[in-house]
């Protein structure tokens, strides 16, 4: 039994290891979004996201340079990205807590 213990418990600082490394990366990296807003008449976008509790806005242009840019692929491409980071978290959360079920019921 005790070969199993260590590989669980191995397996738990090394899922331990990622969600950090995770965690840091979604800190770093928050979804983000193309916002209009319509000024004297005139269309203009901003990149807009949360960091903490505050939100930023960020001027990307007009209509045109954001098509030109082709500014909505990246940001769907980023936000997908930081999606997938996120269900990986979630995953190896529901790992580790497995994991730890089993040791307690092993022990």
């Amino acid at each position: 039994m005790e070969p199993i213990l260590n590989f669980l418990q191995d397996d738990i600082q090394h899922n331990d290891e990622r969600l950090n490394a995770y965690r840091e990366f979604l800190n770093d990296n928050p979804l983000k979004s193309i916002q209009k807003k319509m000024v004297r008449g005139r269309p203009y976008f901003y990149i807009c996201f949360r960091v903490k509790d505050k939100i930023h806005q960020q001027y990307i242009g007009s209509q045109r340079r954001i098509l030109k840019n082709k500014e909505i692929e990246k940001l769907k491409k980023y936000n997908e990205k930081v999606k997938d980071i996120k269900k990986k978290l979630a995953d190896l959360k529901d790992k580790n807590k497995k994991n730890k079920k089993v040791i307690q019921f092993v022990e």
